[in-house]
């Protein structure tokens, strides 16, 4: 792994500029996702600095399950807007969006984190389903 870069993205002037971290894996640069607040900013975040575009909901090592809730489209395809959207929605959900990353680090006591998330998602869960949007995509 080569030495960690720092880029500023310079794309959109009327947000507040996010500071990248990048890595050269395998001859490749990408971007290091180490804070809730690089989940926060992905939408500015150029395209053509993404690793890939798009990924499918079937065949990966990811709960397909999961992937699917992600879907927005239903084309089950998982691109960049449908993960922007989805980083909106959890770090927007989180208190404190470094959760997403160990909930454990520098805390005394971790689990008011762990059972909010887990009542979140409970609710989303709850929610899809009462709006039928789970039988819809096959889920339930």
């Amino acid at each position: 792994m080569g030495p960690v870069k720092k880029i500023t993205n310079l794309i959109k002037s009327d947000v507040e500029t996010h500071i990248w971290n990048f890595s050269s894996v395998g001859g490749v640069n990408r971007v290091n996702l180490l804070s809730g607040d690089d989940i926060k900013s992905l939408d500015q975040l150029d395209q053509k600095l993404w690793t890939a575009l798009s990924c499918p909901v079937y065949g990966m090592e990811i709960d397909s399950k999961t992937l699917a809730l992600i879907d927005s489209d239903g084309d089950n395809r998982i691109r960049v807007p449908e993960i922007i959207a989805a980083a909106k929605w959890i770090t927007s959900l989180l208190k404190n969006p470094d959760d997403l990353f160990d909930p454990f680090k520098k805390k005394k006591n971790p689990w008011p984190a762990i059972i909010i998330s887990v009542i979140l998602v409970a609710a989303a869960v709850y929610l899809l389903w009462y709006f039928d949007i789970l039988t819809k995509w096959g889920i339930m």
